[in-house]
């Protein structure tokens, strides 16, 4: 009987040190289950957290670049006018001549490099629309030492004016 209860406590021995060797690997399976669980949803959240950074970004960057835009046709607006509101003058022509030019130059080039998420379609009417404001803002007797006020220029130039802004307006704010 003695040995009979020592083949059973050597046996229940073993069992425990079966049962606590198992505890052991399902411990450090669990270990790396909840490492690698931690890791991957880090990873993920970061990844995430980048995408709606630079989602977040392209937006602001786009609404900037349509505002500064609109800003520039403004301003290229306004020269046009107030060029084409009065009579030739000697003193002053050669400046705003110079501006309607180079105003016309930084559009032309903010057109091309803006970052408007226009559509291929709508990129080349903007271009379009430029060359014609820029047609119509120095056609005629634009450097003349005979030109006159005229009403019809400036109504031309706000015209062309007003039809661009649509085009950029359209899908800046998405």
């Amino acid at each position: 009987m003695d040995k009979e209860l020592l083949q059973a406590l050597i046996m229940q021995g073993e069992s425990i040190k079966i049962l606590m060797t198992s505890a052991e690997k399902n411990l450090h399976l669990r270990f790396t289950y909840l490492a690698a669980t931690s890791l991957l949803s880090t990873a993920l959240g970061a990844f995430l957290a980048y995408k709606i950074s630079n989602l977040s970004h392209r937006k602001r960057v786009k609404s900037e670049s349509v505002k500064l835009f609109i800003e520039l046709i403004g301003k290229f607006e306004t020269q046009c006018l107030e060029y084409w509101s009065k009579d030739h003058d000697g003193s002053c022509n050669l400046v705003d001549e110079a501006k309607i030019k180079a105003g016309h130059k930084l559009l032309r080039q903010y057109a091309e490099h803006g970052k408007f998420n226009l559509t291929v379609a709508n990129k080349e009417k903007l271009n379009r629309q430029i060359s014609l404001l820029f047609d119509a803002a120095t056609g005629g007797d634009f450097e003349s030492s005979a030109r006159k006020a005229s009403r019809q220029k400036m109504q031309k130039v706000a015209m062309i004016t007003a039809d661009i802004m649509p085009l950029l307006i359209e899908n800046s704010f998405d």
